[in-house]
């Protein structure tokens, strides 16, 4: 894996209420992942390139292009999954004291260096 992309998920993890995150392909596959443990980093990214698959499939019908990002609020945590490349993912959990807002320009940096690397 690129040092841009291995420093992007670093800084990420650097950020106070980041519990996690992985660059996943759109098919499900693990590029590099840290996420907290016992999590299984292949069926966490196949089960978010399913959910991002399947915003895809209802924004398609909708006619409203395509998602750049979906987030899933939940009672003890939130994540979000973002596009990263053409083919990549990117997704990042938070503890359930942050508010996905708050991470949106370290995920956009994390972001443009992914891209970088690629």
């Amino acid at each position: 894996m690129d040092d841009k992309t291995v420093n992007a998920l670093d800084n990420l993890m650097e950020k106070e209420g980041v519990m996690g995150s992985a660059l996943i392909t759109r098919d499900g596959g693990v590029l590099i992942a840290d996420l907290p443990s016992g999590i299984h980093s292949e069926t966490f990214a196949i089960m978010c390139a399913t959910i991002f698959g399947a915003a895809h499939t209802i924004n398609s019908d909708l006619e409203i292009g395509s998602p750049e990002s979906v987030s899933v609020n939940a009672q003890k945590g939130k994540f979000i999954i973002a596009k990263a490349g053409r083919k990549e993912l990117l997704a990042v959990v938070v503890d359930d004291d942050s508010e996905l807002s708050d991470f949106n320009d370290v995920i956009e940096e994390a972001i443009d260096l992914i891209k970088e690397g690629l």
